[in-house]
């Protein structure tokens, strides 16, 4: 059962700037018995300015481009401001190759890519291009960005194998004045191949703009990161299976995306982050949230997790991007996404969490479930507990729903009760609560620490003030690492 504001002692809410001014209502998401309401959308939404398909080519609400047609497996998003595409082009049962043009409106002014952190402008002229990374192109009529063209093995649990050594070339083509960029594929059997971009009449970046340049530079589409037509992969990690050295998995928290958001200022950024974000939509499943996919074999040999299972964290980090991603783009899709992804990890606190404290108010919540698991306990994580905290208030903020509020506040207690069993005797903090209750692992270096930081800040600007809790947390942190 959830515990009423008034009996959570020595927690208080009170409103700063115009918060204090507002009335806030208690939608009752939880109810007396413990259990989690199904939940609606609650209030006038913002304007929604996209007009998006998100399924398969056989619902054609928009006008598609027609490169589109007839492929088994993309996205299409049209905006006020541009279009985003991402494009699968299935293998074939023989090797055989395979021209993928894309005509461009008006006459190419400049062409630019990515080169040792800078950008490089190339000759506007036909020709082949090897592409390591991506290109802009710049007409008297529109601005086009393209990814690299990439193929993969499905390996299956969302997984697939890059296929690195298959190097495709790209090349711009003239034809009676009119400009072409085309993809060359050499299609394989089991082999798919990947493209995306987008596309604008406005001017997609300044590339005088530096500051701008120093982030595309940091912007990872290819090494560590891509993305395919379904959504964003991650480096496979040894522990995941399926995996390979060469194998990306599709994570459910969007790093990339997540800075296209918070520090992304050109039309670039809020195409791809747009388009991604509607991408990333249909990968939450028919529960209420982000599935990892691939099976954590440290997990299933610990506690049985098989694969897709729930994750706080990179749910959390979702909620979190989604909610910014409303607030800042006021896409009605984006705040029907964090309600739902809030819904399940609201009930997933409710129901498994370690308590502390007379009448148990404090909690930390479980790191994961799957169906398997039942009642079985797993750890609680410090940086998935803080991190759950702060999105919790800032979900309060956003929909004036004391239900979140008081998740967070049942959370923050629990790091309260237990605050003097997170330091270890290295001098460090111990990752995790583990599910006999005793401390152990390696906590990170920095995430844990940023974590804390962003949450005294929330708490200090919008609530009651800093928590000493956690802010005896961050100064053991601080004097192991030596930070300032």
């Amino acid at each position: 059962m959830i515990l009423s504001l008034s009996t959570l002692v020595g927690v208080t809410y009170i409103g700063k700037s115009q918060l204090a001014e507002k009335e806030y209502v208690q939608v009752g998401l939880i109810e007396d018995s413990g259990s989690v309401k199904e939940p609606s959308n609650q209030g006038d939404s913002k304007a929604d300015d996209s007009e998006t398909d998100l399924v398969s080519q056989d619902r054609m609400s928009v006008n598609y481009p027609f490169f589109l047609v007839g492929k088994d497996g993309y996205s299409y998003s049209k905006y006020d401001k541009g279009d985003f595409w991402a494009i699968k082009i299935p293998s074939t049962d023989q090797e055989q190759k395979i021209q993928q043009e894309l005509p461009l409106e008006g006459q190419i002014l400049d062409i630019y890519i990515m080169d040792q952190d800078h950008w490089k402008s190339i000759e506007v002229l036909p020709q082949e291009i090897k592409l390591e990374d991506y290109i802009f192109i710049v007409t008297d009529k529109r601005s086009y960005m393209f990814s690299r063209p990439d193929s993969y093995i499905d390996m299956g649990y969302g997984t697939r194998k890059s296929q690195d050594e298959i190097r495709m070339d790209i090349s711009l083509e003239l034809d009676e004045g009119n400009w072409s960029f085309t993809y060359n594929f050499q299609s394989q059997p089991y082999v798919d191949h990947v493209i995306w971009g987008i596309s604008s009449e406005q001017k997609l970046l300044d590339f005088n703009d530096t500051s701008i340049e120093s982030r595309f530079a940091s912007y990872d589409f290819v090494n560590k990161a891509r993305f395919l037509e379904d959504g964003y992969y991650y480096r496979s990690p040894e522990s995941y299976l399926p995996t390979d050295k060469q194998a990306y998995w599709r994570i459910p928290s969007m790093y990339l995306v997540t800075h296209f958001v918070e520090g992304g200022n050109s039309l670039a950024e809020e195409l791809l982050a747009k388009g991604w974000l509607d991408v990333g939509i249909k990968n939450i499943n028919s529960e209420g949230y982000f599935a990892t996919l691939p099976r954590s074999n440290w997990l299933y040999e610990d506690y049985g997790i098989e694969d897709g299972f729930f994750d706080t964290r990179f749910n959390g980090d979702m909620i979190s991007t989604y909610l910014e991603s409303y607030q800042k783009y006021g896409n009605s899709s984006y705040r029907e996404a964090y309600l739902l992804l809030a819904y399940y990890y609201l009930s997933h606190a409710v129901n498994h969490h370690f308590s502390f404290g007379e009448n148990g108010e404090g909690w930390l919540v479980y790191d994961y479930y799957h169906d398997g698991l039942g009642d079985l306990p797993v750890h609680t994580s410090l940086n998935h507990q803080i991190h759950a905290i702060s999105m919790f208030l800032n979900l309060f903020l956003e929909e004036e729903n004391y239900d979140y509020f008081d998740i967070a506040m049942h959370m923050l207690k629990g790091i309260r009760f237990t605050q003097d069993l997170w330091p270890n005797e290295e001098g460090d903090l111990h990752y995790a609560m583990l599910p006999d209750q005793t401390m152990g692992l390696s906590d990170y270096p920095v995430l844990t620490l940023n974590d804390m930081l962003k949450l005294q800040e929330l708490l200090e600007k919008e609530f009651y003030g800093r928590e000493p809790a956690i802010d005896m947390l961050i100064e053991v942190k601080k004097e192991y690492y030596g930070y300032e």
